[in-house]
C-alpha cells in the first residue's frame, strides 16, 4: 500500500509486475479522472488488475 502526499487515497498495487503500466495508469487517472470526480471522492485506489484502475468511494 502507498499514501500519496496529495489526498487521503491508498494506493493499493498489487505485485511487482508491470509497475511501469501501473504507475502510468495511476497519472493517466490522476490528471483525468480525478479532476473529474473530485480529490475527496476515493478512499482507495487499486492498480492490481492489468489495464484497469478500480476505485472505492467513501462511505457517508
Amino acid at each position: 500500500m502507498m499514501v500519496p502526499k496529495l489526498g487521503d487515497q491508498l494506493i493499493e498495487l498489487g505485485d511487482a509486475e508491470d509497475l511501469d503500466e501501473k504507475f502510468s495508469n495511476l497519472m493517466t487517472f490522476y490528471r483525468k479522472g480525478m479532476p473529474r470526480a473530485g480529490w475527496n471522492t476515493y478512499t482507495k485506489i487499486s492498480l492490481k488488475f492489468r489495464n484497469q484502475v478500480v476505485c472505492t468511494k467513501e462511505k457517508k
